[in-house]
């Protein structure tokens, strides 16, 4: 009796193994290379070691191939193709590849009134952005030696605005088009001032061209200058370019900052949970009031619905209040100017004066 106990143990232990041997490898085969698949939960899409881009759940995919458990994807924000594995587990089957024996139906006509559809968002693991931040800062930093024989007044900033822009990959000048600067400084504060011009433009001492020398708030400015630096750069249009474009800008409007003049580059921008993470240190999550809901998730995001492109990230920064700021910034189709929300959504008391 006891042996035939085990016996039977042992048979109804084969029976759920190879149950859910059978329903996992049923899940991994159906998805085939041309499936249309969903995203089951948030997963990565990779390149590698590098992560390209984070899929929210729901996102719909075009499987091209399968490789062992991965599957090779393109992802489409704003027209700009972008190609990575995911984990096939990840993914559901939307629409099986179509059988070449199967009667193909013909199209159905789509009245006027179909709503448009839902909006696509990218969210970005840190690995995608915290390089180029990385480069943006040391590419934007004042020389002490330039700072020392800096006159006070106006003068040509010793650093070259564009090694902010080659700081992010998807972005560059257009052709034709670069951009200089004009620095402030007085008693060791500073601020600078860029503008995009054409290549072959003029771009005179500050002394020549007016402006009031002891004022920051009377730049110069040369007579080909264009009213927004950011009309000189082009990019791939990627959800990426456009979170790029949103931290260099600020990168460019803070270029010879000093001191007083300090304001973005006093932000840390938040990737994750850092409570979570220690990548950045906050005040103890306890300390923190909240003006509204606290974030779920705390990655970068770009999202595009009938043309517009809106990028969230989100920073900390200590200065007079320890602050958290959402920044919303908002494009329109055809270039990389933006409108832009800082909206306080957090305070931990009050922190330093520069």
């Amino acid at each position: 009796m006891f042996f035939g106990y085990i016996h039977l143990k042992y048979l109804v232990f084969i029976i759920v193994f190879t149950l859910i041997a059978s329903l996992t490898s049923k899940t991994i085969a159906q998805v085939n290379g041309n499936d249309t698949v969903q995203v089951i939960k948030t997963t990565p899409l990779k390149d590698g070691a590098r992560t390209l881009a984070v899929l929210a759940s729901g996102t719909v995919l075009k499987v091209e191939k399968l490789h062992g458990q991965f599957a090779l994807v393109t992802i489409t924000p704003n027209g700009q193709q972008i190609t990575g594995w995911v984990i096939a587990k990840d993914l559901i089957v939307v629409s099986p590849q179509q059988d070449p024996t199967q009667h193909k139906q013909p199209p159905k006509a789509v009245p006027m009134t179909t709503p448009a559809m839902p909006r696509s968002i990218t969210s970005f693991a840190p690995e995608a952005i915290l390089p180029q931040i990385r480069k943006a800062s040391k590419a934007g930093k004042m020389p002490e030696s330039a700072v020392k024989k800096m006159p006070n007044g106006w003068s040509i900033c010793p650093v070259d605005p564009k090694g902010l822009v080659d700081a992010y990959g998807t972005l560059s000048l257009k052709s034709g088009m670069t951009l200089k600067a004009y620095q402030f400084h007085q008693n060791h504060n500073g601020n600078g001032v860029v503008w995009a011009i054409p290549v072959n433009a003029d771009f005179p001492d500050p002394n020549r061209i007016g402006g009031n020398a002891a004022s920051l708030s009377s730049p110069p400015r040369p007579t080909e200058a264009y009213d927004n630096f950011m009309d000189a750069i082009q990019g791939n249009y990627s959800a990426l370019s456009f979170l790029e474009a949103s931290l260099l800008n600020r990168d460019l409007q803070e270029l010879g900052a000093m001191w007083h003049g300090i304001d973005w580059n006093a932000h840390t921008v938040i990737v994750e949970n850092s409570w979570e993470s220690r990548r950045i240190s906050l005040p103890p999550i306890d300390e923190w009031k909240w003006r509204e809901t606290k974030p779920i998730t705390w990655a970068p995001s770009v999202s595009v619905e009938e043309g517009i492109v809106t990028v969230i990230f989100y920073t900390y920064c200590p200065m007079y209040e320890k602050t958290i700021y959402r920044h919303v910034d908002k494009y329109q189709p055809g270039g990389y100017r933006f409108t832009t929300q800082k909206i306080k959504i957090a305070t931990a008391g009050f922190g330093p004066i520069f």
